[in-house]
């Protein structure tokens, strides 16, 4: 990176800019957004990313997610919210603040879908790694470590049943509405 300040000019070589266009970084074991010349980044690829590269304390970068890609959440060296993994998907974008030595701190994170629960994640050896809906928004089903559960609801819209791995909780509730137990069949 150099400045050069002249009478009438300023001219910046290898500055990343807050403005400039989003650049396209490949997905690899450390992407290196760090060294982007845009502070506008779009992430290609499917690579697990374990790391950013390295930047200066405080830079900070605007990412898109090309696709599916698995960002690897590590205490130190990429700071993920929840402390779990993410799976990206096509267009959700984060901003990451670099805390220096190759260490960043992911400041937000959102789902291009716009729905929290968009975000799989692996957390305690669990994976959940698919969601289904209904129309109206309501969970219908989920992936949690390769078996498929399916959930149904009451005519007060509440969960009934959670069925999956060849057993099926039902859920019961008490007449202020609050759950009162659930049986395992």
């Amino acid at each position: 990176m150099s400045v050069r300040i002249s009478k009438n000019r300023v001219a910046l070589s290898g500055v990343p800019l807050n403005l400039a266009a989003e650049v396209d970084v490949a997905s690899a074991a450390t992407a290196a957004i760090g060294a982007a010349i845009s502070n506008n980044v779009r992430i290609t690829g499917t690579t697990t990313i374990t790391g950013l590269g390295t930047a200066d304390a405080g830079i900070t970068r605007h990412v898109r997610f090309a696709g599916a890609l698995t960002l690897t959440h590590n205490a130190t060296s990429l700071i993920l919210p929840g402390g779990a993994n993410i799976i990206t998907a096509a267009n959700d974008t984060a901003e990451f603040l670099s805390l220096g030595g190759g260490n960043w701190f992911c400041k937000a994170y959102n789902n291009a879908t716009g729905m929290a629960d968009k975000t799989y994640v692996q957390r305690g050896g669990n994976t959940l790694s698919s969601i289904t809906k209904n129309s109206t928004g309501d969970i219908t089903g989920y992936t949690l470590d390769g078996t498929v559960y399916t959930v149904t609801y009451d005519s007060g819209n509440r969960v009934s049943t959670i069925a999956g791995g060849g057993k099926t909780q039902t859920v019961s509730y008490d007449t202020s509405g609050d759950v009162s137990g659930v049986a395992t069949t």
